[in-house]
């Protein structure tokens, strides 16, 4: 019985060792993917303010899941639906994002940072403001385009 489970141990461990080998990432991997992010966060973001719905969507993984302190969205189509609303009730203003860390591994990132917005509704009665911290789950697709996989944000 030792016999047999020193073997597992050793097999493991080789298993293990040959799979990371064959996972080592490229020179300067995190620096390229994390610049790739913080440039699409700048499009992201500006499409937010420019309240472009569809280019804002564009962005997400058809996975994506919302979990903002304003209620969470468990599909893309209630993301859009959601988004559609803020949108159409209010004016998005003063929108800003300073990231403050960025993980990279494979096909999966993490952003943290702080995010700022104002929301003034249409007839100019209400204003929200947002002052976030926020995680951001990036993933990369099939095609090699990294894609919003999940947001958590709490005030």
């Amino acid at each position: 019985m030792k016999n047999s489970v020193s073997l597992l141990a050793i097999f493991c461990l080789l298993s293990l060792t040959c799979c990371q080998q064959g996972t080592k990432l490229p020179d300067n991997y995190q620096a390229r993917v994390c610049e790739e992010l913080s440039q699409l966060n700048v499009k992201y973001f500006e499409a937010w303010d420019n309240e472009d719905l569809d280019l804002v969507m564009s962005f997400l993984d058809k996975e994506f899941i919302n979990m903002f302190s304003y209620g969470p969205a468990t599909n893309y189509e209630e993301n859009r639906e959601g988004f559609r609303n803020v949108f159409d009730t209010y004016l998005v203003e003063n929108v800003r994002y300073d990231r403050t860390e960025c993980f990279v591994d494979h096909n999966m990132a993490f952003e943290t940072g702080l995010f700022e917005q104002k929301w003034i509704s249409n007839d100019g009665k209400d204003t929200l403001s947002f002052k976030m911290r926020g995680i951001s789950v990036w993933k990369k697709n099939a095609e090699g385009d990294w894609k919003m996989f999940r947001l958590i944000a709490q005030q």
